[in-house]
């Protein structure tokens, strides 16, 4: 009983750091925990515990914006921003994207230079529906560039083909989807539980992305860490553990 509480204390810390430190980590946490319940991982009582744990965990945060804003803020993912962003001439790899000038970027950013962050958001809001009244297609446009930016390079690098970015980035970064592709099918054939579990995170990761934008390198590194860490789970069982478990029966054969 005492390890089954220590258990549920480490995780709840670990949800409400992951809630802090990554947002988008949220609706995967979400998922997740419809998972547990569906599966019968998790009970109702353990999962309240968890979330009572989390939010205690999490609430400093909100009451120091509280304190320092005077209104509560629970997360601090500006939103617009994030969407107004994927909108801009700077990250367009399609050639056909064109959503605002040069001048009008400029102008949008000199009045989020004279407001706050609140007013800020606003600014971008208005700016966002502009764009898709002009274009409905135009967050489906986006959508597919950012992408491109995510699974492949962003912009940075997409129109560079010097030799070290062909090689190290481009190839890479095929390589590494390929080996990922490998990988998951590797667990439909195998654990379609996990299987299930890693699209989910694919997905947690890359809808987001598609909705705001994907030209940040830091986005595509984060991403590459989690298809590196699904690459190492599926060399592991594929190959290093069925060979360690071959020598043990090796080594018993009478």
């Amino acid at each position: 009983m005492a390890n089954t509480f220590q258990i549920i204390i480490s995780f709840s810390i670990i949800t409400a750091i992951v809630a802090l430190t990554q947002v988008i980590a949220v609706p995967i946490m979400g998922l997740l925990i419809l998972l547990l319940l569906l599966y019968k991982k998790i009970s109702f009582k353990n999962l309240l515990y968890v979330t009572i744990i989390a939010v205690m965990g999490y609430s400093p945060w909100v009451i120091r914006n509280y304190i320092t804003f005077d209104r509560i803020i629970i997360s601090k993912s500006p939103v617009w921003q994030n969407v107004f962003l994927g909108y801009v001439p700077d990250y367009q790899i399609l050639s056909n994207n064109h959503f605002m000038s040069e001048e009008r970027k400029k102008i949008v950013f000199e009045k989020i230079e004279a407001h706050n962050e609140f007013v800020g958001e606003k600014i971008y809001e208005r700016e966002v529906l502009k764009i898709v009244e002009v274009d409905r297609f135009a967050p489906l446009k986006k959508g597919l560039n950012n992408c491109i930016s995510l699974w492949f390079v962003p912009k940075k690098y997409f129109n560079d083909n010097g030799l070290s970015i062909l090689i190290g980035r481009k190839l890479y970064v095929l390589c590494l989807n390929f080996l990922l592709l490998i990988s998951l099918i590797y667990f439909f054939r195998n654990n379609k539980k996990l299987f299930l579990f890693f699209c989910i995170v694919f997905a947690g990761f890359t809808f987001p992305y598609l909705i705001g934008h994907a030209a940040n390198i830091r986005f595509k590194l984060d991403f590459e860490w989690i298809e590196t860490s699904v690459i190492s789970l599926f060399l592991f069982l594929k190959y290093f553990k069925t060979d360690k478990e071959s020598n043990v029966n090796e080594k018993y054969i009478p």
